[in-house]
């Protein structure tokens, strides 16, 4: 009992409204070999567009989208939730062509399958990007505290309690760290 105990844990996600077990493990060692050709270095990225693969994003990446966009989106999620916002992602694409904002979604989980799903099902346009897992780890929690640690900065303690988060800069400076940033953009841009 005790060695189930320690590869599973339940957990309440209020933000997401699911109740979810979870091994922990981003599903790198998982990805089956002819999906593994879709997983592309970031580099590799010639226009910002869906073209049905995928891109490994890390901390010199963030740093030179950040520097090079007057306004970025970042938003992180994991494929597993069940609720709406992580199921249907339209409305991400949406609101950032709205306020001409550069968003960059990041699956925190290599879980090819579902992200095919979610991308199909939104009739997403945009490419989506994976925290990669060579530099941050296979431990989704580790994973989701040294992301948050690049991108903002400062020294986190713990993983969000959500399973998604959003980061907004302004000309390289941090305006928003947060999530439901879709129903907040108007008032965190100030307009």
């Amino acid at each position: 009992m005790r060695i189930v105990a320690s590869l599973f844990f339940i957990s309440f996600f209020t933000s997401c409204g699911v109740l979810s077990f979870e091994i922990g493990e981003n599903d790198y060692d998982d990805v089956m070999a002819q999906d593994k050709e879709r997983i592309k270095s970031f580099e590799q990225l010639t226009k910002f567009a869906n073209d049905n693969n995928y891109y490994e994003i890390d901390s010199s990446h963030l740093s030179q989208i950040i520097a090079s966009n007057e306004l970025v989106w970042i938003h992180t999620w994991r494929p597993f939730c069940s609720a709406k916002k992580c199921q249907y992602i339209k409305p991400f694409e949406a609101t950032a062509e709205k306020h001409e904002v550069k968003l960059y979604m990041v699956s925190e989980t290599y879980d090819l399958r579902q992200l095919d799903k979610i991308i199909k099902q939104s009739n997403f346009k945009l490419p989506v990007f994976i925290l990669n897992n060579n530099y941050y780890g296979s431990k989704i929690d580790k994973t989701d505290v040294r992301f948050q640690e690049d991108i903002t900065g400062q020294k986190v303690k713990s993983r969000r309690k959500e399973l998604c988060g959003d980061y907004i800069f302004k000309k390289g400076k941090l305006l928003f760290k947060g999530n439901n940033a879709v129903d907040k953009l108007d008032a965190i841009l100030g307009k």
